[in-house]
């Protein structure tokens, strides 16, 4: 804090002065106006002179304009006017002190007029300092009004010294040296002001005061309401007075004290920071003179002629000679009827103090303005009629970002200071401070205290929990926890508890991005906000698939004991929606299980209703009446998906069948995976390089495992594979862009399928070499006819039924694993009656593949060692943002009868398959981002004992270094946007 400093100044003699040296020769000799007395140390002169001339301009007192020669030589600091000044910021100090008449200086004989002077004085706070001092208050200042001697009282006497009287009688006892206070409040403490609050206060109101130190009698004879009137204008043009650049000045003619009072309530109903710009003086000569902004002047004879303002201060502003007429405030803008001014002077006249504090509190903000006050104390008259028990409209109002801080000062402040006292309070209380505090109302929430305790009691249900789940266009978001909140409580009012249906529908309509995100969070914190005990009925009545779907989601992330408490629920939810939608939607459920695979690790595998319409959709997607959805599990995800369908089939009642069918999707969709890696070839009609025919007789053996469930009936289930074709074909011709070559080929198979169809049906037909002519037949189904004829077709477009031949492997071609159907007597074979010799008149051997006949490979001649894993050399190197992938397939080639790989990058969790050429593959890394890279290589043994062998390795790909080579704002748009261009290092 700065130091403050005291000065008493008068007229001196080399002898008396503090600033010059004096000696015996000119002690007695006339010097002028200096320092009679400071509280800085006799040696340090230079700093007395700066400070002395920093305050010397103000250092003059005259008598008023009506005193005669006479007064000059009769009037004393006692009943000549006081003056009372205060300078915020004058040439960067701080002053404040009392000027007082003297009736004669020090000359030789005397001259009469002279004055005695008072002062305090301290560097003036830097406002561009970071952390700067506050300034002195002006209302602290005026509150130093008579603290001295004149007081007559002991414990009221001390602080100012008015004359050279009193500084004798302070210096009678020995040595005397003024003391600098560490404030200004510290001038009169403990000592209690004249003018406070309550002087104010009964200046404003009272009708009638017998007796007032400060207000003479006049005042009280006129009406409470005129004195109001006069310190509205007052205030209002001490507003407007910045806002027209500080060239106006507020003058009065008054009392000294009464000026003193007026300046005081003026300066009391200013926000700090405008306050703190105020200076003002009780008592100028001239005022048409100003040096402050707040000026007065009296009279010593007021019905002299002469008793009156110079008129150009009427022309200038607020002028007002109170002696003549206290109703006429010359050219003063009247203050509006709910402005400002009226609104602050209403609150001082009810003795309504912390109002004001509050109101001003909720005002001190920086960059605020005098001429901004009007429009906020609009403001706050809308959160006192909402308070009072009104329903205002305009809470939601766009406003500046002073004016919305300050309507969050202003209802922060009421629900602070009432929330332990008031008992009604209005409905939407929680709705209006969401409007209201808009950010800050987290905190408070956070925070806790008795604001939060307030609005808990006041949490909204209906129609007002469904407008804080959904603000209205331009209401802020409620805080996330302030929402939780109201749905706990909402569900526990509850009888019996029960989620709320606006809460439940807010989460149904959260369907992807950020919306569901933010579903799923406040789902599952309201979880946790509930009480075990209470959520046994939360879901009753609800069977959405969609908010089952946000539910476990929300489970998830649940704590084991959490989730434990909640599975028979979440249990029942999910039987409930299987139930519901499989008949009508059996894909939205297939959608929902291949989403929550991870629930079937936890979830309550022994309800019996979950095991019963698990088992009903199951058997509604593979088999009974939906193929379509078959294919639509095989096209939209693939392996990942029906790997995750796999586990919600183990709860399945028919669990081992359903999950071998799904395991033949599984090896369907790797066939044809492979295939399309390789689409870009198809564009051509040309042989493709990669699949070397080993994904047509997986894809063959896969869609023979389809097969329906209801296998008594084998036409039934041939037609039902025949449309799953069929399903197939059209599925992916439809995936296709119009108009492009594949969409076309698609078509074309199709044509291709239905000929094959037809010509197995005449196969099939009754007479010579028919199904019905009472030969041996084989069950040759349609869906494996087809689908080999939509791999072949798409490998060899434009290919003969030879150059499918050459396509195939060597165990698949005509003669070798494909069944020969001859046209002969039953009971025969194939080779003969006796079998000893082959039949010479055998009809060529057909070339569909037939199920039940064993398609495996003739007997080595010596038995093959089981292929493992340690047989497989799998590597990776990345370079170059390339991955390269080599085996030891040279050596494995003979060994093995189907290869798969695949591939997982970081920006897509499911494998995808990898196209190979000769044991190795490569991988562009390109557009895929940095991060892991995993390669799992699957061989199937061609012969002898053992399963599959898989082998996985992965590659981290780190990011290359870089360095930023150019960045630009574009603008054009409208939009402006920021461009970084960087470069590899």
């Amino acid at each position: 804090m700065a130091d403050i400093h005291r000065l008493l100044c008068t007229h001196c003699t080399f002898g008396t002065s503090e600033l010059e040296s004096s000696s015996a020769d000119n002690a007695g000799k006339v010097l002028g106006y200096s320092v009679r007395k400071s509280s800085l140390s006799d040696g340090d002169r230079g700093q007395l002179r700066q400070v002395f001339r920093a305050v010397e301009r103000l250092l003059s007192y005259g008598l008023p304009k009506d005193a005669t020669a006479a007064h000059k030589e009769t009037l004393s600091a006692d009943t000549a006017p006081r003056r009372l000044i205060f300078f915020p910021n004058l040439g960067g100090w701080q002053v404040a002190g009392q000027v007082s008449y003297r009736t004669f200086d020090t000359s030789q004989p005397p001259r009469p007029g002279s004055y005695f002077a008072d002062l305090i004085v301290a560097k003036a706070p830097d406002p561009r300092s970071r952390d700067p001092e506050p300034s002195w208050s002006p209302c602290d200042v005026l509150q130093l009004w008579g603290v001295g001697p004149d007081r007559k009282t002991s414990d009221q006497a001390g602080w100012w010294i008015s004359s050279e009287d009193e500084l004798a009688a302070a210096e009678s006892e020995g040595p005397w040296k003024p003391i600098a206070p560490p404030s200004v409040a510290a001038v009169r403490e403990p000592r209690s002001p004249l003018i406070d609050d309550d002087a104010a206060h009964r200046f404003l109101a009272a009708d009638a005061v017998a007796a007032d130190p400060l207000v003479p009698a006049r005042w009280w004879a006129m009406p409470a309401e005129r004195r109001r009137e006069l310190v509205a204008h007052m205030l209002q043009a001490t507003i407007l007075g910045p806002a027209r650049g500080g060239r106006e000045t507020v003058t009065i003619a008054a009392e000294p004290s009464v000026a003193a009072v007026l300046f005081y309530i003026v300066c009391r109903l200013l926000p700090r920071r405008i306050a703190a710009g105020v200076s003002f003086s009780t008592y100028e000569p001239a005022p048409e003179r100003p040096l402050t902004g707040l000026v007065a002047t009296t009279f010593l004879d007021e019905e002299a002629p002469t008793a009156d303002l110079p008129p150009e201060l009427a022309q200038r502003g607020f002028a007002c000679n109170t002696f003549r007429d206290a109703s006429n405030y010359g050219r003063c803008q009247p203050p509006p009827e709910q402005g400002y001014a009226r609104r602050l002077v209403a609150l001082a006249a009810a003795n309504d103090w912390d109002g004001i504090d509050s109101l001003l509190t909720a005002l001190d903000t920086e960059g605020l303005k005098a001429a901004d006050l009007d429009q906020l104390i609009k403001i706050d008259h809308l959160v006192t009629a909402y308070f009072g028990g009104e329903k205002p409209t305009g809470f939601g109002a766009r406003r500046s970002p002073q004016e919305a801080r300050f309507l969050r000062e202003r209802f922060r402040g009421v629900l602070e200071t009432q929330a332990a006292t008031r008992a009604n309070w209005p409905s939407d209380l929680v709705e209006a401070a969401i409007v209201c505090l808009e950010g800050e109302l987290e905190s408070l929430w956070t925070s806790g205290g008795p604001v939060r305790d307030l609005l808990e009691r006041h949490l909204p249900d209906g129609e007002g929990l469904q407008r804080l789940l959904k603000p209205p266009q331009g209401i802020p978001a409620a805080p996330r926890a302030l929402v939780v909140a109201a749905v706990v409580s909402a569900t526990l009012r509850g009888k019996p508890p029960r989620l709320p249906s606006s809460f439940v529908q807010h989460c149904r309509e959260a369907r992807e991005g950020r919306n569901r995100a933010d579903a799923v969070d406040l789902l599952r914190n309201v979880i946790r906000g509930l009480p075990e005990d209470r959520q046994a009925g939360l879901l009753a009545g609800i069977d959405s698939a969609s908010f089952t779907d946000l539910l476990l989601d929300a489970a998830r992330d649940l704590s084991p004991p959490e989730r434990d408490g909640l599975r028979p629920v979440l249990t029942e939810s999910l039987s409930k929606v299987i139930e519901k939608h499989t008949a009508k939607d059996p894909a939205a459920v297939a959608d929902l299980l291949y989403r929550q695979a991870d629930a079937a690790v936890w979830i309550s595998a022994s309800h019996h209703g979950l095991q019963q319409h698990l088992d009903k959709f199951f058997r509604t997607v593979l088999s009974d009446t939906a193929p379509n959805i078959g294919c639509h599990l095989l096209d939209t995800a693939g392996r990942s998906r029906v790997a995750k369908l796999q586990q919600w089939a183990a709860h399945a009642g028919d669990h081992v069948r359903i999950g071998q069918t799904l395991t033949h999707w599984n090896s369907l969709h790797d066939s044809l995976g492979r295939l399309a890696a390789n689409a870009p070839a198809w564009r051509s009609w040309a042989k493709p390089a990669a699949p070397e025919g080993r994904e047509i007789p997986a894809a063959i053996a896969a869609i023979e495992g389809l097969r329906p469930f209801d296998l008594g009936n084998p036409i039934k289930a041939r037609q039902r594979q025949q449309g799953l074709a069929k399903t197939v074909v059209q599925t992916f011709k439809q995936a296709q862009p119009e108009g492009s070559d594949l969409r076309a080929g698609w078509e074309t198979v199709g044509h291709w399928l239905d000929r094959a169809l037809a010509e197995e049906a005449d196969r099939n037909a009754p007479g010579p070499g028919g199904a019905g002519s009472g030969l041996p037949t084989v069950a040759i189904y349609g869906v494996a006819a087809g689908i080999t004829a939509v791999i072949a077709t798409l490998g060899l477009w434009g290919y003969s039924q030879g150059a499918l031949d050459d396509l195939l492997p060597q165990g698949w071609r005509r003669g070798e694993g494909q069944a020969t159907v001859a046209s002969t007597d039953r009971g025969k074979t194939p080779t003969g009656e006796s079998g000893d010799k082959p039949q010479q008149d055998a009809p060529a051997a057909s070339t569909i593949p037939a199920a039940g006949v064993s398609h495996d490979p003739p007997t080595p001649d010596k038995p093959e060692l089981p292929l493992t894993a340690a047989d497989v050399n799998l590597q990776l190197q990345a370079a170059d943002g390339v991955i390269s992938v080599n085996w030891n397939h040279g050596d494995l080639k003979d060994r093995i009868k189907d290869t798969k790989l695949t591939w997982t990058r970081p920006d897509y969790t499911d494998p995808q398959p990898l196209p190979f050429e000769d044991g190795s593959a490569q991988i562009d890394t390109k557009g895929h981002g940095v991060g892991q890279y995993e390669v799992t290589l699957t061989l199937t043994p061609k012969q002898g004992p053992g399963d599959p062998v898989m082998k996985s390795h992965s590659q981290n790909l780190a990011p290359l270094p870089t360095e930023i080579e150019k960045v630009w704002i574009d603008a054009r748009s409208g939009k402006p946007s920021l461009t970084v261009k960087v470069k590899p290092v």
